[in-house]
C-alpha cells in the first residue's frame, strides 16, 4: 500500500518467512526484505534460507532481557544440515 507513494529505497519487515520475502521482492513490493526475531533466533539465518534448514523458533519472553539467554544461545546449524 505504501510503495506506490514513495521513491526512495523501501524495505519490508515483521513476520516474514522466505517465500514471503521473495515473493515481495520477486513482485517488486519492496527493494529489500528485513528479519528481526528470525536472526535473533537464527544467526545463521542467510544459510538455513539458502539450505532449507529448519528455523530455530524465538523465545520472546527473553527479548529485552538482561544476559545471553535469547541472545546468543540459539544452537547452530550441524554440519548435516549445512551440506
Amino acid at each position: 500500500m505504501l510503495r506506490p507513494l514513495f521513491d526512495g529505497s523501501y524495505l519490508i519487515g515483521g513476520g516474514l518467512d522466505q517465500n514471503a520475502a521473495q515473493s515481495l521482492l520477486t513482485k517488486g513490493q519492496a527493494d529489500a526484505v528485513v528479519f528481526g526475531n528470525a536472526f535473533l533466533a537464527n544467526p545463521d539465518l542467510p544459510e538455513r534460507f539458502r539450505t532449507g534448514a529448519e528455523l530455530n523458533v524465538p523465545d520472546k519472553d527473553t527479548f529485552y532481557a538482561p544476559g545471553a539467554q535469547g541472545y546468543i544461545d540459539y544452537p547452530a546449524m550441524s554440519p548435516a544440515q549445512s551440506a
